[in-house]
């Protein structure tokens, strides 16, 4: 809300790729719940991409339920890994239009409700924070959730449409099934990561 504010109210896209939820129960829900309500106040659309296996339950919630104090409907929730993983030749485009559909929607919306232009100065303005520091090669090392399931020596920087990751070299070529979820591999995904 605080770059809305600092653009003059302009419109924004906020886009949050998110491998988990909130357990029910967990005082984060409400504070989150607050936040959506708020967020809904400015020309902020949120689009929330579910990565993995979910559950997605609350992810769902957020996007289709009523809130409480909200003053229009802000958010759009996308199963990345179930999308990827149908059978459809046009997966990369159905993704997109489920990830961008609501925008146009909550634009007009916006317009209508004379959100755009205008700074509300309620949102709280934070420096932002300094980059993290880079982390020793003996750690970084010992980190076996950045190795290879398959090699266990190579980084993983390849993802397939199940969302599970291998590094290139075991992930190419002959490979046809995850070796996670055992799922028909259909699209493979590089990935780069910067390590400092």
């Amino acid at each position: 809300m605080a770059m809305v504010e600092k653009s003059g109210g302009q419109y924004h896209v906020l886009l949050i790729i998110t491998d988990g939820q909130v357990p029910s129960g967990h005082p984060q829900k409400k504070m989150t719940l607050n936040t959506i309500a708020r967020a809904s106040t400015y020309p902020l659309f949120v689009i929330l991409i579910g990565v993995g296996d979910g559950p997605w339950n609350m992810m769902k919630e957020f996007a289709k339920k009523k809130i409480p104090d909200r003053v229009v409907d802000n958010i759009q929730f996308v199963n990345f890994t179930e999308i990827m993983s149908s059978n459809n030749h046009n997966k990369e485009i159905e993704f997109a239009q489920a990830a961008l559909i609501g925008i146009r929607g909550h634009y007009e919306e916006a317009v209508r409700l004379d959100l755009l232009g205008h700074q509300k100065l309620q949102a709280q303005i934070r420096a932002p924070l300094r980059p993290p520091l880079p982390v020793p090669d003996s750690i970084r090392n010992s980190i076996n959730l950045l190795l290879c399931p398959i090699c266990l020596t190579n980084s993983k920087d390849l993802a397939f449409g199940c969302g599970h990751q291998t590094c290139s070299q075991c992930g190419q070529g002959l490979l046809l099934s995850c070796p996670i979820c055992r799922s028909r591999i259909d699209t493979r995904i590089k990935l780069y990561y910067h390590m400092c």
